[in-house]
């Protein structure tokens, strides 16, 4: 669709503000959500990782007790 416009109109190949702002929107949201989702996996890891050293040491203990 930008390439008819720009060839119909070869003084208006700049965005229109509206254009740019909702351009601008899109890649904040998409950075948002890109940094949403490796937050999210960070936690999931941090969460794994606090369950496995739990059971590890719940193990251990009852090792040295018996």
């Amino acid at each position: 669709m930008y390439g008819r416009i720009a060839n119909l109109h070869p003084h208006r190949t700049v965005a229109t503000p509206r254009q740019a702002g909702r351009q601008a929107n899109q890649q904040a949201s998409k950075q948002a959500r890109k940094r949403a989702s490796k937050r999210a996996s960070k936690q999931a890891s941090k969460q794994a990782n606090k369950q496995a050293s739990r059971q590890a040491r719940g193990f251990l203990i009852s090792l040295s007790n018996s």
